[in-house]
């Protein structure tokens, strides 16, 4: 997780360094920073920092307050447990017209970036987890036939962040995880409509206890 001037540009390099420490916890979420203090520190200029901070915003893992600076966002247990629950009734929708509409699916391919996400964690590689994670999610909802459905779907993800954090702080609730949607395949090739509302409770509850350190 290395970031290096030499392959990224200032703005690329500045983002990486600030994710990596809010994913190590090094920034703090009780404390301001300022864009000219993290810009002296890293010797570069005002504007790479900028740009990192606001794309940073835009995923979720800070906050701006105008005229004083920036700061690591903080979900509460409540809105991280209404997060999840938006999410699994529509993740639940998804998959029961998958099934329903018996939508063939290219399951090794399904599993591959599983293994991909899996190895990722084990070398707490942010960058890979975050791709191949995004790609598995991508290519089963797809498969639902429902492009508003996905589009949903994707706005209700400020707590990637949590997940992508977890690569480096709590790589086994990760790897639950990972075993989670191993078994969801399996449920979807066997057409066990059945087992979904049972598949999703566990999920969910394995999801909180992902958070759960975080909150």
């Amino acid at each position: 997780m290395n970031a290096s001037l030499n392959c990224l540009t200032k703005g690329e390099f500045v983002y990486r360094i600030l994710r990596d420490r809010i994913f190590s916890g090094e920034l703090r979420k009780d404390r301001i920073y300022k864009v000219v203090e993290i810009a002296e520190e890293l010797g570069v200029s005002r504007t790479p920092v900028s740009e990192a901070v606001k794309i940073l915003v835009s995923q979720g893992y800070l906050i701006m307050l105008p005229g004083v600076g920036f700061k690591v966002k903080s979900l509460t247990a409540k809105e991280v447990d209404e997060i999840l629950l938006i999410s699994s009734v529509l993740e639940k929708l998804a998959l029961e017209r998958i099934m329903r509409e018996n939508t063939e699916l290219n399951v090794d391919l399904l599993r591959e970036s599983l293994d991909g996400c899996e190895q990722a964690v084990r070398q707490q590689d942010v960058d890979e987890y975050a791709r191949l994670t995004d790609q598995f999610h991508k290519a089963l909802y797809a498969a639902s036939g429902l492009p508003k459905l996905v589009e949903v779907l994707e706005n209700v993800s400020i707590h990637e962040a949590l997940y992508q954090e977890s690569v480096v702080r709590n790589p086994q609730a990760i790897l639950t995880l990972i075993n989670d949607h191993r078994l969801l395949l399996e449920i979807i090739e066997n057409r066990e409509l059945d087992k979904i509302d049972g598949f999703m409770e566990r999920h969910v509850c394995n999801c909180q206890k992902t958070h759960e350190i975080y909150l």
